[in-house]
């Protein structure tokens, strides 16, 4: 199975159920990296870092709901269908 690791969890759904958790406030960025492994100061800084970058630019900064259904959108319906 494509985007599955070793144990069984699909690193895509992973990071949707995160950023919907965060969406509805029943989680925070800092919970997250607790639990994905990086460190929330160094995400920051990094996160800092790429949006006065990307305002720089003039660029569209991402939105966190935007990228859960960007993420949706992709996936593949692989429910059984009757005919």
């Amino acid at each position: 199975m494509a985007g599955v690791t070793c144990d069984g969890i699909d690193p895509t759904k992973e990071k949707a159920a995160a950023v919907l958790s965060m969406d509805a406030a029943l989680s925070s960025l800092k919970r997250e990296c607790v639990e994905q492994g990086p460190d929330y100061e160094e995400v920051q800084h990094q996160r800092e870092t790429e949006i006065r970058l990307m305002k720089k630019l003039g660029l569209t900064l991402p939105g966190l709901s935007r990228s859960v259904a960007v993420a949706e959108a992709g996936k593949v319906d692989e429910s059984p269908r009757s005919n």
